[in-house]
């Protein structure tokens, strides 16, 4: 299949069941917690107790360098809000088509918007847990200002990025399990070497902060904490703005491309 026929299927797939993709999201949350008597409150509990092990572990246990301005706990919480996406979403939407097999085997179904969805749904579950992080910011003297509305640009930028690379995992998971192996794997070391833990002023090398900044998920993980915490609008970083959106069309038409060339062989495969 051609590259341009690969984005005139992807396209039209994603704008003619945009509803749907909605709706599978729903169906996901509600399978993921179907039995539970408190259902989408469990990736709040579950995040929670995540961070209170950050907390422990590195201000109270290590004693480590914290010097960010604020509370570390307020400033910790923020950062760990889009990681909570990554981590939710990284991997289960790159095994979103072979673990969804009957829709690509059974039926004649959209198969690029079986990630997408995947990808919502772990948006829906993971952002929930930013209520409580206003909450600990107010009950902190961190009040609600314009520089907040920022959050919804760099949510937006998260699920953009999450959305693009899934294109191409799932796709290649189809054909190897190796793939999704190895971003079990990849994905603990996107966490310790992502500022998340800690402050990138720690690195006192402007070679390394720069290569730490290559990173495409430290844009909208420092994106949160400028928004919440320090009143900085994203425009005032233009090319780390314009780099990381030139990152996020690359990997899509990267994902398009996988995506167009692997398709017709899926139902075969599975």
């Amino acid at each position: 299949m051609k590259f341009t026929e690969s984005i005139k299927i992807v396209a039209n797939e994603h704008m003619k069941n945009s509803f749907q993709i909605v709706n599978m999201a729903k169906k996901d949350l509600k399978k993921q917690f179907s039995g539970t008597a408190l259902g989408i409150l469990w990736p709040i509990i579950k995040n929670m107790i995540y961070v209170f092990a950050y907390w422990f572990t590195i201000q109270i246990g290590l004693k480590g360098t914290t010097s960010v301005g604020f509370p570390y706990i307020i400033w910790l919480l923020i950062g760990l809000v889009p990681w909570f996406f990554i981590r939710d979403t990284l991997v289960s939407a790159a095994s979103s088509i072979r673990k969804n097999r009957y829709l690509v085997t059974k039926i004649v179904f959209p198969t690029s918007i079986i990630p997408t969805f995947k990808v919502l749904s772990g948006f829906i579950s993971s952002f929930l847990f930013i209520i409580i992080a206003f909450i600990m910011c107010i009950c902190s003297g961190i009040y609600p200002d314009i520089y907040w509305l920022q959050i919804i640009y760099y949510a937006f930028a998260a699920f953009m990025l999450l959305a693009a690379i899934s294109l191409t995992t799932s796709a290649l998971v189809v054909v190897s399990r190796d793939v999704e192996f190895f971003l079990n794997s990849i994905i603990v070391l996107i966490f310790w070497i992502s500022p998340i833990l800690w402050p990138i002023t720690n690195i006192k090398t402007s070679l390394l902060r720069f290569i730490v900044k290559l990173n495409p998920f430290f844009y909208f993980i420092q994106g949160f904490r400028d928004s919440i915490l320090y009143h900085k609008w994203f425009w005032e970083s233009p090319m780390l703005t314009l780099y990381f959106w030139g990152v996020v069309l690359i990997l899509l038409a990267i994902g398009i491309f996988i995506h167009g060339k692997l398709r017709d062989y899926f139902a075969d495969i599975l």
